[in-house]
């Protein structure tokens, strides 16, 4: 049993638009977040996933006094703000991702969020003044990825689902001096920490030829797959495939109404020495964000009320039925494996 002294965390909440920022701090977020997709990039690169993880404008602000304002309204109402540049990026880009770093740190902005090596070292070498916090596109599953990211000045990491709460504990108590983050609400994919890209497929232009087997099982209403498809441009949680846990299927399309989450694993979060807890959804409406916010920022008070000895999942589960109107499910949890251990 863990014996850790419980510390709220801090909720950090997913914006796109300077306007939901103030809704987002009073439902009780203690920082933001925010991606970038200014027509110049568009236009060069496209928007599908070449500059955040996140496609379209949609969940990105669309141009930089959007993006300045954001940074602007976040310092108006006392919380810090980050930016999400964290997919890779080839020599030729840097100069310009460069050039948002420095935009996004002159309206205010705190920090960004990473994953490319060549990123974090221009980053070293600008001296811009941002802090850097891993993102969970570049996944640290154990003490030597942690020790390496180190000797790029990263002071947060966001930790990967697939961790265990022991597993967590222990990369924590191992940095002091590093803070650390979890997903709790919203991202639904099982792949997108750290493998959205290499799984979802990569659209080849036209009369490009590439080979891949769909093989139809009897009974199944979808094609399995055995590889990558480099000529599926959708993505590839949408696709049946077959793994050591047998055949995997898609999971429901609907992320707002009853969302994945961990809600039930806060204080478990905490007491392993996650300090902030990340909820996903940039693309999301406004409301839904709020609504996610004020959902966790309840659970962080179930948490905070109850001894590790007392505390029980249950109160959190009933708050997720009085929320979304249905009951939560181990489909949607990001730790099932850990319900047979209750605190």
């Amino acid at each position: 049993m863990m014996t850790t002294l419980y510390k709220k965390p801090i909720i950090a909440a997913p914006v796109n638009d300077p306007g939901e920022v103030a809704s987002l701090v009073e439902a009780g977020a203690g920082e933001v977040y925010c991606g970038f997709l200014p027509e110049r990039w568009r236009q060069h690169y496209s928007s599908y996933d070449s500059l955040s993880r996140r496609q379209g404008i949609i969940a990105n602000a669309s141009n930089e006094e959007t993006l300045v304002e954001i940074a602007r309204e976040a310092q108006r109402t006392g919380v810090p703000a980050s930016l999400a540049l964290n997919v890779r990026y080839s020599e030729g880009m840097l100069p310009e991702v460069l050039d948002y770093a420095a935009i996004w740190k002159q309206a205010g902005g705190q920090s960004v969020l990473v994953s490319d090596l060549g990123l974090l070292l221009a980053l070293q070498k600008e001296h811009l003044g941002l802090q850097r916090y891993l993102s969970i596109l570049a996944p640290v599953f154990n003490s030597r990825a942690l020790n390496f990211y180190k000797h790029f000045g990263i002071s947060r990491i966001v930790l990967p689902r697939s961790l265990s709460l022991e597993e967590m504990r222990v990369l924590t108590q191992s940095s002091p001096n590093i803070d650390f983050e979890a997903m709790v609400l919203n991202d639904r994919c099982e792949y997108i920490d750290g493998f959205c890209s290499f799984y979802h497929g990569i659209a080849f232009p036209p009369g490009v030829s590439t080979f891949f087997n769909y093989h139809q099982e009897m009974a199944e209403q979808k094609p399995l797959v055995y590889t990558q498809d480099l000529s599926y441009a959708g993505h590839g949680c949408q696709l049946q495939f077959r793994s050591v846990r047998g055949t995997i299927r898609p999971e429901p399309h609907d992320d707002c109404h009853q969302p994945h989450c961990a809600a039930c694993y806060i204080k478990r979060l905490a007491a392993s020495g996650i300090g902030y807890l990340k909820i996903g959804g940039r693309g999301l409406p406004s409301d839904i964000k709020v609504k996610a916010v004020r959902f966790i920022a309840r659970a962080c008070q179930i948490a905070e009320q109850h001894s590790q000895a007392s505390f029980s999942r249950q109160p959190v589960k009933e708050l997720y039925r009085e929320v979304y109107g249905r009951d939560c499910g181990e489909n949607r949890c990001y730790y099932p494996g850990e319900q047979i251990r209750e605190v």
